[in-house]
């Protein structure tokens, strides 16, 4: 009886704290505005607009999600080359209500999703109260980070365009949960398949961290030969689902504009967010490196 007791408590904390963040979200992103049938015009998001009124008007109608636009570039092969999930779902939105709120909620649609999404994540990894509630709080410093507005996940990136990275990256922490107690309970291969695909099909990048997050459940040398095996039936039957545009954008690569990588100036400058030239500025990345590091330590230690 006690145990029911301290649980239903702590589902209160849960839902009130959860409730807190999400209200504290939208002390920022106006309902008001939101809801407003405006247009959005900042960044590159300004022309992200257009594909998904193409998607809505065009493709969706003759069944299609990839094809061809003659509007741009003099011809163009619409979402052949850029993930197409956020505009799938702000295009299906489109059919309820007006086209540019659709636009806009798919745009926060991951500022939002992130705290939910780390929530579930510890749960799904067994931590206990009030760790996941912990977790969900520290991704409000980082959504408000300011030291960078393109490299995707905080807001600055996502208002000025990166509002797939920041859906993918949402998805992504979830989906690094449900590995966990995947692996540990041998089961959830479909489920973590299909998280994987919408993954990708958002931003290939938060799919790679993904996929290299996935190497520490290798480190464990008596379980390794089951844990790659199942790691490698999620990832390829992931791949499989997303097979119709993910093979489709890498074989014709060759198409589009080349993309480097990593750059050599990534690492420049990532060391200059967390060492700046200006003397006494606060970073927050230092923060986090720190507690990173030390979460490492205790958790190599721990075993």
């Amino acid at each position: 009886m006690r145990r029911l007791i301290v649980k239903y408590h702590e589902t209160i904390v849960e839902f009130i704290v959860l409730i807190s963040i999400f209200l504290f979200l939208l002390s920022y992103f106006k309902p008001e505005l939101i809801l407003s049938p405006t247009h959005i015009s900042a960044g590159d998001t300004v022309g992200h607009y257009y594909p998904m009124y193409y998607l809505n008007k065009v493709l969706l109608p003759e069944g299609e999600i990839i094809g061809w636009c003659p509007n741009w570039f003099l011809g163009y092969p619409m979402f052949q080359f850029y993930f197409p999930l956020t505009f799938l779902i702000g295009a299906l939105l489109g059919y309820i209500i007006p086209l540019p709120v659709a636009f806009k909620i798919i745009t926060i649609l991951g500022t939002f999703l992130l705290p939910i999404c780390t929530f579930f994540s510890f749960r799904l990894m067994k931590f206990k109260f009030p760790l996941p509630l912990i977790g969900a709080i520290f991704t409000l410093p980082f959504l408000f980070l300011e030291n960078y507005s393109m490299w995707g996940g905080n807001i600055p990136s996502t208002l000025a365009g990166e509002f797939s990275y920041s859906f993918s990256l949402s998805l992504s922490i979830l989906l690094i949960g449900g590995l966990y107690r995947g692996i540990k309970e041998k089961k959830y291969i479909v489920p973590n398949s299909i998280l994987f695909a919408l993954v990708t099909l958002s931003h290939v990048f938060p799919a790679m961290f993904v996929v290299g997050a996935s190497l520490f459940f290798l480190l464990n040398r008596k379980k390794f030969k089951s844990n790659i095996l199942y790691l490698s039936k999620v990832f390829l039957l992931g791949l499989m689902l997303c097979g119709f545009w993910f093979f489709p954008m890498v074989t014709k690569s060759e198409y589009t504009v080349p993309h480097l990588w990593f750059p050599p100036e990534s690492l420049s400058k990532m060391i200059e967010w967390l060492f700046p030239e200006e003397k006494g500025k606060f970073i927050p990345l230092k923060l986090f490196l720190g507690l990173a590091i030390l979460g490492s330590i205790i958790g190599y230690k721990k075993k």
